[in-house]
Parts: structure tokens; C-alpha cells; sequence
């Protein structure tokens, strides 16, 4: 069809299904505050969208209790609840969002909690998110949480490594068809008893050492993706653990492992058990300037044990000894700049110096480092063999014309 022959359709002629497709990628302010105004077709579409993420945090509560009286709690599919929102002075303001019949502001922080906006009015949630939330409230939120649909849940308490989350898990688990599990702060147990039945696909630790390792990827056999954040190597000098790892079969498919400083064997034998990856993710401060910053031991790894990889990130830092020899950027990445990476795998690779902490950095373009900042350094990329000043995110492309060539 040419486009003289398409027909000539304003955005008010389209489908209602098709237009609630387009807020889906607009957030809860921008409907409500905006497009619902604009005339009276759009306010009679956006009261019929039902599917609402809502994000209470601080910042944006005055516009959210503003607004909330719009939103029916059962429209809503997904909600966050900030770390600074369970204070003593928040909570009421929360808890009162969708309450329609009480008005008694002066109850206890608990009873606030079980005003009817505790939470059994989100019939359609599928996702929930919740930050530094103290356990007895996580305990009484999952008595009242009145869906069927969850298959989202990321958890960070103010308890930390003292927290019971762990401990609520299975039962967590079956009650809903959970798809995605997210427990952030609290180190990983192996006494937790996963569902025989559990379905797991994603699930993000914190904390976990190799034996947990292997047992979340000997219990989990549906498990597509694992994050690892704090990874810790201290029960992987067991000679027992080798045999173990090559027991244990994976068909896991994206594996990232955050802030460790794992040795290249440590490494190596993390990946006895998932040669199927297709994703590999890698976030690490080095001891040593070692193997991990050549490029010739990524194409023999990826080639003898990683032969389905696709997608391959890190981010490597070295801080610089006073003994050690003068390392040249151009000289680090001119490797990464073979048809290997650059056409055959397209993993571009960047170095780069940063004076403030004085490390040498290697990593594939774009990466998100999670606690990203936009630090000064002296970068050399995979493009040209020219040294910039930047302070480019790091989790966006190079674009080397606003940046100065370093003399």
C-alpha cells in the first residue's frame, strides 16, 4: 500500500484497544493529568484504560494523591512503593489514596495499614515493587494482597541481613504463579524450600556464594535468567564443588554478576553448569590486571564454552599500583577492534583511565553499571585509536564530536 492509498485517519478515528496500546507507554501523571483534558473523546478513553502503573514515592506523592481519585485500585497493574514512603509521617497520606470511606487521621502507623487501601483492592496487580520496607509490613501485605495475576515481586527491607524475607518466599511462590523474583538487600539461604511445582524464570540475589549457586540452579530447572549482585567466593576452594558443578546442568539463558572480584578459575568454573547462556553480564573491581582485560582469552572462552553466546557486557576496573608498569589505552583496546568483535560478534569495547580514582576501565558500549556516574576520564574507543576527555554515561553510546581529544 502506497501512502497516497493509506487512509487518512486522525488519532481520535483509532480503536480504543489501540490507543490504550499507546498509553501503555505514557505514565500515570501524563494520562491523567494531561491527555484526559484534552477533549471529551480522550477523557472517555482514559476512563476506561485499565492498566495503571502507579509509583508512590515522595516526590511525586502530592501529584498522586492529587490525581488518585481518578484511578480505580483494580485498574491498576502494577505499583511501586518507594524506600522514603514508610515512614510514620507517609504512611497515612499512602493508606488513604484510594480509602473512600474513612476519615479518621488519627489511628496507630499499623491500623493506617489496614485502612481498605490495604491492598485488596488491587485485584489486577501483576507487578509489585517494594523498598526498604520493614518486615512486619511485607508480613501483613501478603496476608491482604487480594491478586491472582502477580508474577512480578522485587523486595528490598529496612531489615537488611536480618530480614525474614527469605522465609516468605515459598509461600509467596505458591500462592501466585511468580515469574520474576527480586529479593535485593537480603543475603541468599540455601534453607529456603523453592515449590516442587516452582516456575521461576528470573530471579535477582544478593549475596551468593558458589554452593548457592549451584543449588538455586539445581532447584530452579525453569530458571531463564539469574542476577547476581555481591557475589562471594569464600566456599569455592573445595575440591568437591568441581565434580559438583559438572553434576549440576543449566539450561539457564542470561547470567549477570554484579560487584565481585571473582579469580579467572572462579570464573571459569561458575560456568561449568550454564553452556547454553546466550547472555553474559559482568560487573568487577580487579585485583589484578589479568586475563579478563585481553582480548584473546574472551574469543578462546566464548568459543569453547560459550559457543550460543550472544550478548556479552562488562565493565572491568583496575586501580593502579605503585608498582605497576605504565599501561597504554590504545594499546589495551586496538584487539577488541578485530572482525571478531567489531563484525562477527558486534561487542564494542572501550577503555578508558579515570584520574579521580585512578583505574583503568574496560567495558563493552553501552553498559549499565547500575550505580552509574558520569565520571571524567580519558576514554579510547573502539572506533578510532584517538584519546577523548569524557564524561559520557556509560550506559549510552560513543558519540565522539562533543567530546575534547586529550594531547
Amino acid at each position: 500500500m502506497t501512502t497516497a492509498s493509506m487512509p487518512n485517519v486522525s488519532f481520535l478515528g483509532l480503536p480504543v484497544e489501540l490507543v490504550h496500546n499507546i498509553f501503555d507507554y505514557c505514565d500515570t501523571h501524563t494520562i491523567l493529568g494531561s491527555i484526559r483534558s484534552i477533549c471529551q473523546q480522550m477523557y472517555a478513553m482514559v476512563n476506561t484504560y485499565d492498566r495503571y502503573e502507579l509509583i508512590l514515592d515522595p516526590e511525586s506523592l502530592d501529584i498522586t494523591t492529587a490525581l488518585a481519585h481518578f484511578i480505580r485500585p483494580e485498574f491498576v497493574v502494577s505499583l511501586t512503593i518507594d524506600h522514603d514512603c514508610w515512614t510514620d509521617a507517609l504512611i497515612y497520606r499512602l493508606t488513604s489514596l484510594f480509602d473512600r470511606c474513612r476519615s479518621d487521621n488519627k489511628r496507630s502507623r499499623v491500623d493506617q495499614l489496614r485502612l481498605p487501601f490495604s491492598f485488596h483492592q488491587f485485584t489486577r496487580l501483576r507487578s509489585l515493587s517494594l523498598y526498604e520496607i520493614p518486615d512486619a509490613d511485607l508480613e501483613y501485605l501478603f496476608e491482604n494482597l487480594n491478586t491472582t495475576f502477580l508474577i512480578s515481586l522485587s523486595i528490598e527491607t529496612s531489615e537488611g541481613m536480618f530480614s525474614i524475607a527469605w522465609t516468605l518466599v515459598p509461600s509467596v511462590i505458591n500462592r501466585w504463579n511468580l515469574q520474576k523474583l527480586c529479593v535485593g538487600n537480603v543475603p541468599y539461604t540455601t534453607d529456603i524450600v523453592w515449590p516442587v511445582s516452582c516456575t521461576l524464570k528470573h530471579l535477582a540475589v544478593f549475596s551468593c556464594s558458589y554452593s548457592n549457586y549451584l543449588d538455586i540452579l539445581d532447584r530452579l530447572p525453569h530458571l531463564q535468567a539469574l542476577v547476581v549482585r555481591g557475589y562471594t567466593a569464600g566456599d569455592m576452594d573445595n575440591t568437591l564443588i568441581s565434580t559438583t558443578a559438572s553434576i549440576v546442568r543449566s539450561s539457564l539463558k542470561s547470567l549477570s554478576i554484579i560487584a565481585s572480584s571473582l579469580r579467572i578459575q572462579d570464573f571459569e568454573l561458575i560456568l561449568l553448569s550454564v553452556l547454553s547462556l546466550r547472555h553474559l553480564k559482568l560487573i568487577s573491581k580487579r585485583q589484578q590486571f589479568d586475563s579478563v582485560f585481553d582480548a584473546s582469552y574472551w574469543e578462546q572462552l566464548t568459543g569453547s564454552k560459550l559457543p550460543n553466546l550472544d550478548k556479552l557486557e562488562f565493565f572491568f576496573a583496575y586501580q593502579y599500583d605503585t608498582n605497576d608498569h605504565f599501561i597504554n589505552l590504545e594499546s589495551l583496546v586496538a584487539p577488541f577492534r578485530a572482525q571478531f568483535w567489531v563484525q562477527t560478534k558486534r561487542w564494542f569495547v572501550t577503555c578508558a583511565y579515570a584520574p579521580e580514582s585512578d583505574e583503568i576501565w574496560l567495558y563493552t558500549t553501552p553498559t549499565d553499571i547500575f550505580d552509574n556516574e558520569d565520571v571524567l576520564r580519558c576514554e579510547v574507543s573502539w572506533m578510532d585509536n584517538t584519546c577523548r576527555l569524557t564524561q559520557r554515561p556509560l550506559d549510552t553510546m560513543v558519540d565522539n564530536t562533543p567530546d575534547e581529544v586529550c594531547d
